[in-house]
């Protein structure tokens, strides 16, 4: 990955946030709207697939996971975002850090990483090894909404969408840890 081609395409990394898993997540437990249970979070739409593609119990092992994200300068596809960021593997999040971030985000009020005034996006494995694009956004006050696409889609994001990743790709994006308390 060569530096001058993450700043042409993606903003220095603004934020990051050491994410604390919650031992056994089940997704079907949390991904659910508003209209199937209280959740903690409120969801106005998921999509379907996204409680069938992921594996239903997902063991998080990691203490912490620190996710960072940057924002698009310019319209880019998915596949040149993962080329930028040196590959899929270096970009891989969970629905449990997803969660967690939204979480966060409700206890933080508008300090949150996800932002209501845009996408966040995130890339995620599913059971099938199949690598998705999993983006939320908030609905106009009704709730968060989930949807997914495949990797391979050509269609570009707009300028502004949030991508987020592991700790990994930190460093090289200039950013720094914060921890923020639960």
């Amino acid at each position: 990955m060569q530096n001058s081609s993450v700043a042409s395409v993606l903003s220095p990394v603004t934020s990051t946030v050491l994410v604390v898993p919650q031992g056994l997540f089940v997704v079907e437990d949390h991904f659910k709207t508003s209209l199937e249970a209280q959740p903690e979070i409120p969801f106005a739409w998921v999509e379907h697939m996204f409680r069938q593609c992921f594996n239903p119990e997902d063991r998080v092992t990691d203490e912490y996971v620190a996710m960072g994200y940057s924002e698009l300068k310019k319209p880019c596809s998915d596949g040149m975002i993962l080329d930028i960021l040196g590959g899929v593997k270096r970009v891989l999040s969970r629905p449990a850090q997803i969660y967690a971030l939204l979480v966060q985000k409700k206890r933080r009020g508008d300090a949150g990483l996800i932002s209501a005034e845009g996408t966040s996006t995130f890339y995620v494995r599913d059971r099938r090894k199949k690598v998705w694009t999993v983006n939320i956004c908030w609905h106009g006050g009704r709730g968060w909404m989930v949807s997914m696409s495949d990797v391979k889609n050509p269609h570009l994001w707009n300028p502004g969408r949030r991508v987020f990743f592991p700790q990994s790709l930190i460093s090289v994006l200039g950013g720094g840890i914060v921890a923020y308390g639960r």
